[in-house]
């Protein structure tokens, strides 16, 4: 059977109002009834609620990302995705989807790893590895107050980042407790001479 279109008039407008007042259900219970009713589909009836006003339309039109709110980006790409959207808002852009943002970045090509090297700040596997031992010693550190480090959340358990001034604190009031012939020895004249 052909679906006809149909102007709406008040007596309609009322059926599809009265069809999402219990919530909103495309497939069952009023909005069929009421597109059978007028002899439409039920896709015309969404839209015409759409237009009253009685649902969210579910399209929000995307702004284009300007060149500043990159920038921003790339240089706070190490932060968590909440860091970057408050960042971005008190620089006066829009709040974005955290998905958004991820998407952005991946888009830009910026890894993540990269970005918080640049910034200068280390999880403990990569400053374990970089320190020649193994990532357990780097915790015990941590938890003891040796080396100072930012907690956040992981994708499955709580992460720690460690940032470059807080390394060369550690390894002067902690020297005797270090291998200096395991530690990678270009990352090490970096993080003494303050190049990272």
């Amino acid at each position: 059977m052909l679906k006809r279109r149909i102007e709406f008039d008040a007596q309609a407008d009322k059926l599809v109002r009265s069809a999402y007042s219990s919530g909103y259900n495309r497939k069952h219970g009023g909005v069929m009834d009421v597109a059978a009713r007028l002899g439409v589909s039920c896709s015309t009836i969404h839209r015409r609620a759409a237009e009253l006003g009685v649902i969210n339309s579910g399209h929000k039109k995307l702004l284009p990302w300007t060149p500043e709110e990159e920038q921003l980006l790339e240089q706070h790409a190490h932060r968590e995705l909440d860091s970057i959207n408050r960042i971005l808002a008190k620089h006066g852009f829009q709040r974005r989807n955290l998905d958004a943002i991820k998407s952005k970045l991946k888009r830009l090509n910026i890894k993540l790893r990269q970005a918080r090297s640049d910034a200068g700040y280390y999880t403990l596997c990569e400053l374990a590895d970089l320190m020649g031992v193994d990532h357990n010693k780097i915790t015990r550190h941590v938890k003891r107050g040796d080396l100072k480090a930012k907690t956040r959340e992981g994708i499955t358990q709580l992460e720690y980042l460690i940032a470059a001034k807080d390394i060369r604190e550690f390894i002067k009031t902690c020297l005797p407790s270090i291998d200096i012939n395991r530690i990678d020895k270009y990352w090490l004249v970096d993080i003494l001479t303050g190049e990272i």
